[in-house]
């Protein structure tokens, strides 16, 4: 809905390894250990290197079952590639495509400290 801003700022995520992944009825939760928690309502794509190995969208839920391949990895890195487009580099050329795919709400929300409104 209002997209990423070039600017974003959650440095203090890098290192940090996702954990859990959890699913909701209209959404998926990746828990870093961190404390940092994404819950995406929008398209969530999964990367090995150049090619799509599976995605989330509401409607499916999970496309494959290689998004487990995201447990225990860190995040090396992120950027925003668009105002539609947030990317997290994973270990072993991972990578985790968060989707601002909605006119009308939030797709991502970024909890700091695991703490969910």
């Amino acid at each position: 809905m209002y997209g990423f801003k070039r600017d974003l700022e959650i440095h203090n995520l890098i290192g940090a390894e996702i954990i859990q992944i959890r699913l909701g009825l209209c959404d998926v939760q990746f828990n870093f250990d961190s404390g940092h928690v994404f819950s995406a309502e929008g398209l969530v794509e999964v990367l090995q290197k150049e090619t799509l190995i599976a995605y989330w969208n509401a409607e499916i839920g999970w496309s494959d079952l290689s998004f487990q391949s995201l447990l225990n990895s860190g995040v090396k890195e992120y950027k925003v590639l668009s105002n539609r487009l947030l990317e997290l580099r994973l270990k072993e050329d991972l990578f985790l495509h968060f989707h601002d795919d909605s006119e009308h709400y939030e797709c991502l929300h970024i909890h700091p400290e695991g703490i969910i409104a």
